[in-house]
């Protein structure tokens, strides 16, 4: 896996024809970096990470689903979201609180008295 897929190197402004490197004002490094902390944060927010091996599992599993959103061909897309889908079967989702009677019974506002 390379921090350039889903980008045609030399085909693009962002990098230079001759040697395939990144040239000035190109964020594509910047913008996986950004798009890997907004995935680890909803992780974090939907799963339960108590030890070090769980948040290692979190941050490989934010890696395959943003190569997943970036990838190009269907093959690549379904492997790569199945590699996350297996990783995260692995971590305890967080307990979702239990809704009360009136949110069963569908009032808007709470029963007083």
């Amino acid at each position: 896996m390379s921090l350039q897929d889903g980008i045609l190197v030399g085909s693009r402004s962002g990098h230079n024809r001759r040697n395939g490197r990144f040239t000035r004002g190109n964020d594509v490094y910047q913008t996986r970096q950004k798009l890997l902390k907004e995935a680890l944060a909803a992780l974090h927010g939907a799963y339960v990470l108590k030890t070090p091996a769980d948040q290692l599992i979190a941050a490989l599993a934010a890696v395959h689903i943003v190569s997943a959103a970036k990838a190009r061909s269907t093959v690549r897309r379904t492997a790569e979201s199945r590699c996350a889908d297996r990783l995260l079967s692995r971590l305890q989702p967080k307990p979702q609180p239990k809704p009360t009677i009136d949110e069963l019974l569908g009032h808007s506002e709470p029963a007083n008295g």
